[in-house]
């Protein structure tokens, strides 16, 4: 845990909240994985409404690497 930076949560959440489609997030949470083999160590940041959910994956630095937009 002591490898991620957690300075950087508050810029993922805000990147999540304006870049995955959701414009009224009603639940957020954070996962942090960590599988040296794939897709490797990130930290996960979800927001969801009452129509789904999307995420963005960030490496422990805060540079996020993939984004998953809700189905429309």
């Amino acid at each position: 845990m002591n490898a991620v930076d957690w300075d950087k949560l508050p810029g993922l959440l805000q990147q999540a909240y304006t870049t995955l489609g959701i414009a009224h997030p009603t639940d957020e949470y954070v996962i942090v994985q960590y599988d040296t083999f794939n897709p490797g160590p990130a930290v996960l940041v979800y927001v969801k409404d009452a129509y789904g959910s999307a995420y963005l994956s960030a490496d422990f630095q805060g540079n996020v690497k993939r984004t998953q937009a809700r189905p429309q």
